[in-house]
């Protein structure tokens, strides 16, 4: 366990900070065997457990007790990575780590030099922060940024401390600005979607795409007759636009005109809600019928999910598409 702090000066090994660790247990103990005949509620004797918690409370030493407000800060080792929010404060973008236990939002004294010295004028603050083990951090002062997420502006105070450490968006920001919790913690794949689009931009182009050095292959039986089905007769009102649609199928490669055939089906033209023609060939006359198709099972829907089991990355590409010849 280790204490959360933006000290400069406070640097211990690991064997000294077991040892602290368990000096402050005693001392926690005694200090709560000494105050249980006070009336101060158990609530407030109670030190915070949650991850950088920052908590608004009174602390019982004489050091700070003037104090008009007193905050503790505390932090417990946790493999949960930090969820990042980026703001825009006082025109410079400032990366974050969201707090919801820090009842106010801190950033440290390198942060402040390096992002804001120049156009921010701190101004002095009677705020304690007073940590876990019972560390008085050093604060240099207060200063209030604009501060801008993604449509929202405000003006909000901001702590600064001495010291390095995380930038921490604390719940007096909560309390002013909503946050996108649908961005928050999103991956982004734009990038990776445009080096995919670069490396294969055949499949991305426009227009129909071809499959090379592949021929499709029906098999029949030998002792199978080809069928030759004469076409059928068109609807006049529909005529002129079958013929305008084989001519644009034959201009995109769809179909190839031939003289002669062992096999014939007629089409089924299918007028669309636009008024435009879809073509269809009738197969179940002629090759469906007398076709050796591959039995394979259709997976179900219970079978993809099955199959999904433990799948928590999603991706949705958008790209455009021509959907005209889909229904």
């Amino acid at each position: 366990m280790w204490w959360f702090s933006f000290s400069s000066h406070m640097s211990v090994s690991k064997r000294e900070m077991s040892f602290l660790w368990e000096i402050g247990k005693v001392c926690r103990s005694s200090k709560a065997k000494d105050t249980k005949a006070k009336s101060q509620p158990k609530a407030q004797r109670t030190a915070p457990k949650s991850t950088h918690a920052i908590a608004e409370g009174p602390i019982n030493s004489p050091i700070i007790e003037d104090s008009e407000e007193v905050f503790m800060v505390s932090s417990l080792t946790s493999r949960v990575a930090p969820i990042p929010v980026t703001v825009i404060a006082n025109g410079q973008p400032l990366e974050m780590e969201l707090d919801t236990g820090a009842a106010v939002s801190l950033i440290s004294e390198d942060m402040y030099k390096a992002k804001f010295k120049d156009s921010v004028t701190l101004r002095s603050s009677n705020i304690t922060l007073h940590s876990y083990s019972g560390h008085l951090l050093t604060v240099m002062g207060t200063a209030d940024l604009k501060v801008t997420y993604k449509d929202q502006k405000s003006t909000l105070p901001l702590v600064v401390v001495a010291g390095q450490g995380p930038s921490l968006l604390g719940r007096n920001w909560l309390q002013s600005i909503q946050l996108d919790w649908s961005s928050i913690k999103n991956v982004q794949v734009k990038a990776s979607f445009d080096n995919l689009v670069k490396k294969h931009p055949k499949l991305f182009c426009c227009g129909l795409g071809k499959i090379i050095g592949v021929t499709a292959k029906i098999h029949v039986s030998d002792h199978v007759q080809p069928k030759f089905i004469k076409l059928r007769p068109l609807p006049y009102a529909l005529k002129e636009k079958v013929e305008k649609e084989l001519m644009h199928l034959q201009e995109s490669g769809l179909i190839t005109p031939i003289q002669f055939s062992d096999w014939a089906a007629p089409i089924v033209p299918v007028v669309k809600s636009d008024g435009s023609i879809r073509i269809c060939g009738d197969y179940r006359v002629t090759v469906n019928a007398v076709a050796k198709l591959e039995s394979y099972p259709l997976p179900k829907v219970e079978d993809l999910f099955a199959a999904l089991l433990g799948v928590y990355y999603s991706l949705n590409w958008i790209f455009p598409m021509h959907i005209s010849n889909w229904f």
